[in-house]
């Protein structure tokens, strides 16, 4: 996980946000400190 991905994890947290628009694929990875993952919506 680099900077960018992490700082978009908590403002993810932070906000309550579970759906992302991203051409980046480690977000099906990474989970909330909740243990969900991010729903996103541009995964092929």
């Amino acid at each position: 996980m680099d900077l960018a991905d992490a700082s978009l994890m908590c403002i993810a947290e932070r906000q309550g946000i579970e759906r992302i628009i991203s051409i980046d694929s480690d977000f099906s990875i990474y989970k909330t400190l909740k243990g969900k993952f991010l729903q996103n919506l541009l995964k092929v």
